[in-house]
C-alpha cells in the first residue's frame, strides 16, 4: 500500500536510502519536508513494514522524482513500477522528470518500460564521477 509518509517513517526511510542509494536526504530534511506543500513523499508498506519510498517535488506543472528506492529484498517483484505509477496517478502531473545513474541499467529499464525517455546527460554529476541520465515522462 502506498501512503504519505509520516514523521515515524523517517528513520526507516533513511535506512532504505543508505542501503539502496548509498546516500540519504537525511532525517532533518525529511522531517522539514513534511510541511512543504510542494513535497509529495510516499512510503510503500507491506505486512506492516516500509519496503519502499519515493519523494517527488511538484509545483503544479512538472513533477520531479528526487529519491526512489525499494528494499533490496523486495526488488525485481514489480513494486518499484507500481509505486511510481501510483505516485504519478496521485499527483496527476503532465510531466515527470528524474535522474538516474547511467550505470543503473535495472532502473533505466524500468523507467523506459513505463514510458520515460532520455532528454539529457549530466556529465560526472555524482560524487564518484558517474553520469546522470535525465529522463522525462509526459502524459499522452
Amino acid at each position: 500500500m502506498l501512503r504519505r509518509y509520516q514523521k515515524e517513517d523517517v528513520k526507516r526511510i533513511v535506512e532504505l536510502e543508505l542501503s539502496t542509494l548509498q546516500t540519504s536526504l537525511g532525517e532533518d530534511m525529511l522531517i522539514s519536508e513534511l510541511s512543504n506543500p510542494f513535497s509529495y513523499y510516499y512510503v510503500y508498506e507491506e505486512f506492516g513494514l516500509v519496503i519502499g519510498y519515493i519523494s517527488i517535488s511538484y509545483d503544479g506543472e512538472i513533477a520531479e522524482v528526487l529519491n526512489f528506492c525499494v528494499d533490496k529484498k523486495y526488488q525485481n517483484k514489480g513494486i518499484g513500477s507500481k509505486m511510481l505509477i501510483e505516485a504519478i496517478n496521485l499527483i496527476d502531473p503532465n510531466s515527470v522528470v528524474l535522474e538516474v545513474r547511467d550505470k543503473n541499467e535495472q532502473a533505466i529499464h524500468v523507467y523506459e518500460k513505463l514510458g520515460f525517455k532520455q532528454i539529457h546527460v549530466r556529465k560526472r554529476y555524482y560524487s564518484n564521477g558517474d553520469n546522470a541520465l535525465v529522463l522525462q515522462w509526459e502524459r499522452r
